[in-house]
């Protein structure tokens, strides 16, 4: 089995971003946010596709589409969407042509980090957390993906853990299986 990059998954605001563009900078490989690909493909933001009729269908469709042009390349840190594991093909091809890292949060630490980033400037929309009570919402998609993130190579809590000290466990258990 090649393991030519490593994808990091998880729940939106386990640090994925964060994390993946640390853990690039350390192995001084290169770093791609799916979601991010699919900003500039589109030149839509993740909110106005799911807007759009067949909406969240259709951002699938072209997570998949990033996906498969991203597994022939090496020596990549692909830090994905949260659901892009619901397509199981998906994760097959992640298992497939890498190292998958599952970055973990309570649902109430997921919910800070949410509040944290929607005061940044760059005012991210998560549209599946579009709810009165997001909380709520959290927990109900963390439970229903939480099985399909189980089947990741390593899983991280990332509760109390600084970006870098998560990068190094990736690294660490990187090249545990690498070497």
């Amino acid at each position: 089995m090649s393991r030519k990059n490593i994808f990091i998954v998880g729940f939106s605001g386990s640090g994925k971003t964060t994390v993946g563009a640390e853990v690039a900078n350390l192995l001084q490989w290169k770093f791609i946010d799916i979601d991010q690909q699919i900003v500039n493909k589109t030149s839509k933001s993740i909110a106005e596709i799911f807007k759009l009729n067949k909406g969240e269908q259709y951002f699938r469709e072209i997570e998949k589409a990033t996906l498969k042009e991203l597994i022939h390349f090496e020596n990549q840190i692909i830090s994905t969407g949260g659901g892009i594991i619901l397509d199981e093909g998906n994760l097959r091809s992640m298992l497939d042509n890498g190292y998958v890292i599952c970055l973990d949060a309570d649902p109430n630490t997921i919910l800070n980090r949410l509040n944290l980033q929607s005061l940044s400037s760059d005012n991210i929309v998560r549209p599946l957390l579009d709810s009165d009570d997001q909380l709520e919402k959290i927990i109900k998609l963390k439970n229903e993906r939480d099985p399909i993130y189980k089947k990741s190579d390593y899983i991280i809590k990332t509760d109390g853990l600084t970006p870098r000290e998560i990068s190094n466990q990736i690294i660490d258990h990187w090249v545990k299986i690498s070497s």
